[in-house]
Parts: C-alpha cells; sequence; structure tokens
C-alpha cells in the first residue's frame, strides 16, 4: 500500500533501481553461458540468484528487511571475483 501510496513521485528512482538489477542479471547470466563445462561454479557465484532477490527486497520492500548486507556493489564484486 505505501508503494502504491508513492508510485507516482517513485517511477524515475524505481526504474532506475530496476535498471540496476536487470544489469546485474544480465551480467550473470553472460558469465553462466561463458563458464567452462565441467569447471565447478565457485559458492560465491552460485548464491548470486539469492543476492539478487535480496537486492530486490532492499530496493522495492525495506520493510520486510534482508539477512545481511547486500548491494549492486557486493553484487558486481562477486561477478568479477568469478571471471577472473
Amino acid at each position: 500500500l505505501r508503494r502504491a501510496q508513492r508510485l507516482p513521485d517513485a517511477m524515475a528512482t524505481d526504474a532506475d533501481r530496476m535498471g540496476t538489477v536487470h544489469e546485474l542479471e544480465q551480467a550473470h547470466a553472460a558469465l553462466l553461458a561463458s563458464w567452462p563445462r565441467g569447471r565447478a561454479l565457485p559458492e560465491a557465484l552460485a548464491e548470486v540468484p539469492w543476492l539478487l532477490e535480496e537486492l530486490r527486497v532492499s530496493l522495492f520492500a525495506q520493510g520486510l528487511g534482508v539477512r545481511g548486507v547486500v548491494s549492486a556493489k557486493r553484487i558486481r564484486g562477486v561477478l568479477a571475483e568469478a571471471g577472473r
């Protein structure tokens, strides 16, 4: 209900936040697509889908809270580290 009340004022902010989430999803998908067959995924990389869900909650439903610290910067770091 709160989000619906804020909607007229928050559309640009929400669009920007969704752009960030989509960018991270695409980066994750690209990394997985290029991952060598038979090579095990690092645990941190396997956690990225969960981190993306937590990021959505932190961006769009702050009142629910998340289980730890999550940010776009942290997810980018996990992706960069796995891509090395």
